[in-house]
């Protein structure tokens, strides 16, 4: 079943990895293990595989949003997130 998530925030941590806070999954979904498109405009930028789900921040706030974790590299930077285009694809 295709799913896709719009990527609300990435933090990037001095280790190599990087944390993707997406919207768009429900409670039941699981991300551990599986492989992800990261799609900006539209256009297929990159595939990564997610590696774990992090516990959220401030689940109040934040309350439609799900911390996923990647050891990937991630091409999109802080203006492409803003600006609402970003998306991870998972089949």
């Amino acid at each position: 079943m295709r799913q896709e998530l719009l990527i609300r925030e990435v933090f990037r941590f001095s280790n190599g990895t990087t944390v993707l806070a997406c919207q768009g999954a429900t409670i039941s979904d699981s991300f551990a293990g599986r492989k992800a498109r990261l799609v900006v405009d539209g256009q297929p930028r990159q595939s990564i595989s997610l590696a774990s789900e992090r516990s959220m921040l401030n689940q109040t706030t934040h309350i439609n949003q799900r911390a996923l974790e990647t050891l990937d590299r991630v091409d999109i930077g802080p203006e492409e997130v803003r600006s609402g285009l970003c998306r991870l694809v998972l089949d």
